[in-house]
């Protein structure tokens, strides 16, 4: 049942001099939670009290729907070609729609999303990156035959060295007195005279080379343990709060590290059988098998 039914509903009722509350509880009765509100029957009971005849809703002011037609797309497209990095502000200036209107169509109909463009170190070329994947081939078979070492890697880093070097902001710092004006640090120019300092490294002997990279791949392992989110931190501290309270001030540290392992992997802790435990914990001694050995 759409809403002009339900309104020449309320309008037939009405004129039987109904009240609103009942109308309601009847369309409530009949039609459930898809009946009109209390507040929809009782406007328009009131509307057909003031001898209302129309049913239908009456004409809103504002801008028609139908600005969004196909000129105005094929406009708003044209401009986006010619410059993908306009605003939408200067679509709305240029085509005179409406903000509104200009983001249904770029979104809705043009199926187009702002993306921020990425840096990337370099512009290369098909030639140029043609050849960077054949150089990766050839370490890699030359790594896979054996012909091909760690310890044959030859690492460097570069830095430039400014031959006037300035401080820092917190040592800039001065002690002045309210009197005497703030001092000043003129800005390093950047054309100033400055040195390129190199450096490269090769290991000769391959043990160097593989102890270095040994504590390389150590490193390594210590930054994929680190978490990508604080969800399971911030878990850690809310379990904390649970089983160091009040009623265990107590507890020492040893406990509460036990304590707090036991309560944050319980989904792990479920899948071991306490009677594995218990019979280890009982084999593990003299004394224990001969007061506990009947029960395990």
């Amino acid at each position: 049942m759409d809403k002009e039914n339900f309104r020449f509903y309320i309008k037939v009722r009405t004129a039987l001099n109904i009240q609103a509350i009942a109308i309601h509880d009847e369309l409530r009765t009949v039609f459930g939670d898809d009946a009109p509100s209390f507040l929809t029957v009782a406007r328009w009971a009131q509307c057909f009290h003031e001898d209302r005849e129309d049913i239908q809703d009456e004409e809103r002011s504002g801008r028609s729907v139908a600005e969004i037609i196909p000129e105005n797309t094929e406009q708003v497209r044209n401009i986006v070609v010619d410059d993908p990095y306009v605003t939408t502000e200067e679509l709305q200036g240029q085509t005179g729609l409406s903000y509104g209107t200009v983001h249904r169509i770029l979104s809705d109909h043009l199926k187009l999303r702002k993306v921020t463009a990425r840096y990337v170190p370099k512009q290369l070329t098909d030639s140029q990156r043609s050849e960077r994947v054949q150089i990766c081939k050839e370490n890699l078979s030359r790594f896979e035959d054996g012909s091909w070492r760690l310890c044959d890697v030859v690492t460097g880093d570069e830095s430039w060295f400014f031959h006037q070097q300035t401080g820092q902001k917190a040592s800039n710092a001065a002690w002045v007195t309210k009197e005497d004006p703030p001092p000043t640090i003129v800005r390093r120019d950047k054309f100033a005279p400055k040195t390129l300092f190199r450096i490269f490294f090769k290991s000769t002997v391959c043990g160097i080379g593989k102890q270095m990279f040994q504590e390389f791949d150590k490193l390594i392992r210590l930054y994929l343990t680190i978490p990508i989110t604080t969800a399971t931190s911030e878990r850690a501290f809310s379990a904390l709060n649970r089983v160091k309270n009040t009623l265990r001030s107590s507890m020492t540290q040893s406990c509460l590290n036990h304590c707090l392992l036991v309560h944050i992997y319980k989904e792990k802790l479920d899948k071991i059988d306490p009677n594995q435990i218990m019979s280890t914990f009982v084999s593990s001694n003299e004394q224990r098998q001969a007061l506990l050995g009947l029960m395990f």
